[in-house]
């Protein structure tokens, strides 16, 4: 699936006529694409395997301080760096995004951080699961925005909700989660000799 295909998925869901190109300049096309850019941030901002990356190492510049990418989503410490509260903000000396120590409410960072980045990417380069979510969702959402016909709302929510079981399926396949070795409790009762043992 590409970007005009989620388009035209949107154009379908109001009974459009489906367009040969992104430039086209049909206003409902427009429409629909900002729609879709818009949905493909929302769902990528809460973090899936293909767009996270763990425990990162990032350094401070020679000024003592972490500048964040616009293509990073949401970023939040862990491992070693768990403890330390940051957040994104934009510097007011120079309107660059960078990371914020919250308690001591400065800028000036003095060590390496770890941690898990969330990151957006061009529909283009996304899975076909997660495209296809986030086309079935922009097909509701323009649907919604556009003609409000509760009919027609009908066929996209089942399409959105087919969508969302198949991406939470993959997303557990690319996972590989294991109840009994991802929880610490579940590896403490299933491991030899544990505490919980009446032996």
């Amino acid at each position: 699936m590409n970007k005009l295909q989620a388009v035209n998925r949107c154009l379908r869901a109001i009974g459009e006529s489906p367009v040969s190109s992104l430039a086209s300049g049909v206003p409902d096309a427009e429409d629909a694409e900002a729609v879709v850019d818009e949905i493909t941030e929302e769902v990528l901002s809460a973090g899936w395997h293909e767009n996270t990356s763990f425990d990162v190492k990032l350094q401070p510049n020679v000024f003592g301080q972490i500048r964040v990418p616009d293509d990073y989503l949401r970023i939040d410490t862990t491992g070693v760096s768990y403890h330390i509260d940051v957040t994104v903000r934009k510097d007011p000396s120079d309107d660059l995004h960078k990371l914020f120590l919250v308690k001591e409410q400065t800028f000036d960072i003095e060590e390496d951080l770890y941690v898990d980045i969330v990151h957006s990417f061009d529909f283009d380069s996304l899975s076909y699961t997660i495209q296809n979510y986030i086309a079935a969702k922009s097909a509701r959402i323009y649907q919604q925005q556009t003609m409000s016909s509760v009919a027609l709302d009908q066929f996209v929510v089942r399409a959105e909700a087919e969508a969302w079981a198949k991406l939470l399926d993959a997303e557990a396949d690319a996972e590989d989660n294991n109840i009994l070795t991802d929880s610490r409790y579940m590896r403490e009762v299933v491991g030899r000799h544990n505490y919980l043992s009446w032996r």
